[in-house]
């Protein structure tokens, strides 16, 4: 065999490949069982107005690693959104804000921040994690429908919703904190957000992880410092 016969080879199973992929499966609980997670999953997310300052260990795509203080402010109901990062010396390096599903306004970027793009790709992880997916705040309204309820092969609990394009499954770990991960309709993982044990009084974890896929993926570890 040739070596363009082996490429078109390597390309024709890689394509059945991902065809044959999807999020993992979901089986089904009675209505006496999925009510109680179903509550559970969308208290995650709760109504509200809320402001976080964290403590922020952020990894780039090159691999290089910084530390900043970020400042998160945002209103569930209208899913108004503001963010700010600031040098731990408290200079401030980036602030911008959103309103709903609008644009992103940027009042202050230094570089590297000002990169295009930059600003839309950041809230839109920072709303992956702070409001329910694709709705308002309870999930049940707004574009898309109340979420699926189950439980993985494995057992674990899991509330998903269907998005266009993508389902997003959260599943809750028994030590009180849960995990939100994003799939392409091919299976691919796109972003997941890991949050520990609530340990503040106003449900907010201590600790979590956000990491988006793919070759511009980075990670960012945060730290709650005050809310």
């Amino acid at each position: 065999m040739n070596r363009t016969s082996r490429t078109a080879t390597g390309l024709i199973a890689l394509a059945l490949a991902c065809a044959c992929s999807s999020p993992p499966g979901i089986v089904p609980l009675p209505a006496a069982d999925a009510d109680p997670l179903l509550r559970s999953c969308l208290a995650r997310f709760p109504s509200g107005s809320f402001e976080v300052v964290h403590a922020i260990e952020a990894t780039l795509p090159l691999g290089n690693a910084s530390t900043v203080v970020g400042v998160s402010a945002w209103d569930a109901g209208s899913r108004t959104l503001s963010a700010a990062l600031l040098a731990p010396e408290g200079i401030a390096l980036f602030e911008a804000s959103r309103f709903g599903k609008g644009d992103v306004s940027v009042t202050r970027a230094l570089p590297p921040l000002d990169r295009p793009n930059f600003a839309h790709g950041l809230f839109e992880d920072l709303g992956f994690m702070y409001f329910a997916p694709g709705g308002g705040p309870s999930g049940s309204d707004g574009d898309v429908s109340a979420p699926q309820v189950g439980r993985y092969g494995d057992g674990s609990p899991v509330c998903r919703w269907s998005l266009e394009g993508s389902v997003v499954d959260l599943v809750s770990s028994g030590e009180g904190g849960f995990t939100l991960s994003e799939y392409r309709g091919s299976g691919e993982p796109v972003r997941r957000y890991e949050a520990g044990p609530t340990t503040s009084a106003r449900g907010f974890p201590h600790s979590s992880r956000f990491q988006r896929t793919g070759p511009a993926g980075y990670s960012m570890r945060f730290t709650l410092v005050e809310q």
